[in-house]
């Protein structure tokens, strides 16, 4: 089987999100996963040194992932706030080479062009528009900027099933997910309403951590 590479995005503010991540990745991984954590020494290194109290670098990351693959063959882009309910081997069997990027589309009001969620991006690095994505071009750009794809035309964007980022608030609601973005509720933080789903993310990390900190409010198991 050809196997998958996914470079995970890093969460400065809770590095648990990044290890839970990892994990619900890998256990529900039918073969070998090779992951790439995209901590801050990694993005700095192709962005520049100077200080990210913003995290904007941090959001440009996703965007280095065709440079970081040597521009070849496929890789996923994930955020650490994204949850696996699946095998990663089902979003694999999405690809299509005749486009440069694949994301579940996003409801936007009054976006004609249409917009993605770039919590998951599943990569041709080898495609040749994205060789413009070099270091020092992403690190000139915003991730705003970027998350519109500007590089790429309309045509060379692929829709993946929109389970694989099921958002609250945004997805339907009786649809069962195969991964689950946290945003913007996170549910390792204590001072917010957990979002649905959030005891399956306390359930992963219990897998790793043992029993955490109980949070306000925990959500009903679905």
């Amino acid at each position: 089987m050809d196997h998958t590479r996914v470079y995970v995005g890093w969460d400065c503010h809770d590095p648990r999100a990044l290890d839970v991540c990892l994990f619900s990745i890998q256990r529900h991984a039918s073969d070998l996963v090779e992951i790439v954590s995209l901590k801050p020494k990694t993005v700095t290194a192709l962005c520049g040194p100077d200080p990210d109290p913003s995290g904007e670098k941090q959001a440009l990351a996703r965007y280095l992932v065709p440079s970081l693959n040597d521009f070849d063959g496929w890789a996923v882009f994930v955020s650490s706030d994204v949850l696996f309910q699946a095998d990663i081997y089902e979003l694999w069997q999405h690809r299509d080479p005749q486009f440069a990027v694949m994301g579940v589309p996003a409801a936007v009001a009054n976006d004609p062009v249409g917009a993605f969620r770039t919590s998951l991006l599943m990569w041709n690095c080898g495609h040749p528009a994205n060789r413009r994505l070099t270091p020092d071009v992403v690190a000139a750009q915003d991730a705003e900027s970027l998350a519109r794809f500007g590089w790429l035309q309309r045509s060379m964007i692929g829709a993946l099933p929109s389970a694989w980022c099921w958002r609250e608030g945004e997805s339907d609601p009786d649809q069962t997910p195969k991964a689950i973005e946290f945003a913007p509720s996170k549910p390792w933080v204590s001072d917010v309403d957990l979002c649905q789903y959030a005891d399956r993310w306390h359930d992963e990390a219990a897998r790793i951590f043992g029993a955490l900190t109980p949070t306000v409010g925990r959500a009903a198991r679905a």
